[in-house]
């Protein structure tokens, strides 16, 4: 990742997080060390999504159902 887009320290919402680009984009953002809130209406991808993310980095990782 290039050092000049860096988000550590920062937090980023995502909402449509289980969903093709949403998916995309929340691993782009963890590469840059952002922590993410994601959001999506089903629970279970984000408890997924949560756990990919979460394997390799030291970014916090939280999602939240809402519709």
């Amino acid at each position: 990742m290039n050092s000049q887009f860096r988000l550590d320290s920062k937090t980023v919402v995502i909402t449509g997080a289980t969903g093709i680009l949403g998916k995309t984009f929340c691993r782009a953002l963890v590469l840059a060390g952002a922590n993410l809130a994601m959001i999506d209406r089903d629970q279970s991808l984000l408890d997924q999504l949560v756990n990919e993310l979460s394997l390799n980095t030291d970014s916090k990782v939280k999602g939240y159902q809402c519709d």
